[in-house]
């Protein structure tokens, strides 16, 4: 299917095409072909992990309905079911009045901006991040329980029984929050004390560039 798309876009040669997942790219342009995690958490989420032999496997990325742990969609989400939850006299929680100004009168409108206008969830992940960071109890649980779920698949990798560099890059959009990545680092210091923790310094693009330079 990938060569016929890309046949379709113009001349191509599809024998010398080699079609990835983002995070075997993400892999390259933080690591640069050495061992080691890179978690990449934006709308979604994924940890992906080259072991000291080449092997290159994943944990996570299953998407929003299923997976993505302590990505924007799910934080996002988590936030507006505590909203929620306190319209129904459950725990009271800032994010209340930090969502309505975006959606609108509350419950009605969020209820039809969710269902029928298909309102992206990951647009209220800021709003947790920034009641977190001002201290709101609902929102800091929130995010504590997601980077924990999140930093629970770079443990997955670790406990593979291969040989694998204790050194986790993070990528995406969540990792630039200078709250979630401490609250991300500090999960991952849970996991396993000794990992080297730290922002990748190339972006994907390098990564897809040095894969397709590489001699077959």
């Amino acid at each position: 299917m990938h060569e016929a798309f890309l046949q379709s876009a113009g001349p191509c040669r599809p024998d010398r095409l080699h079609i990835l997942h983002d995070g075997e790219i993400a892999l390259e342009a933080a690591l640069e072909g050495r061992s080691g995690i890179v978690v990449i958490v934006g709308t979604g989420s994924v940890v992906t992990a080259r072991f000291e032999d080449g092997e290159v496997r994943r944990a996570g990325g299953w998407g929003y309905l299923v997976g993505d742990e302590g990505s924007g969609h799910v934080l996002g989400a988590e936030g507006i079911r505590a909203v929620l939850a306190s319209l129904d006299g459950g725990p009271a929680t800032s994010l209340r009045e930090k969502v309505e100004p975006l959606a609108g009168p509350l419950p009605d409108r969020l209820i039809d901006l969710i269902y029928t206008e298909g309102w992206p969830l990951q647009q209220a992940a800021p709003l947790v991040l920034q009641a977190a960071a001002e201290g709101d109890a609902v929102a800091v649980g929130i995010v504590e329980r997601q980077t924990a779920l999140l930093a629970r698949q770079v443990g997955c990798h670790l406990r593979r029984g291969k040989p694998l560099a204790p050194v986790v890059k993070l990528m995406g959009g969540l990792a630039s929050n200078a709250y979630y990545r401490s609250a991300l680092t500090e999960a991952l210091h849970r996991i396993d004390p000794s990992l080297r923790v730290g922002a990748a310094e190339r972006s994907p693009a390098q990564g897809a560039l040095d894969l397709a330079m590489r001699p077959s």
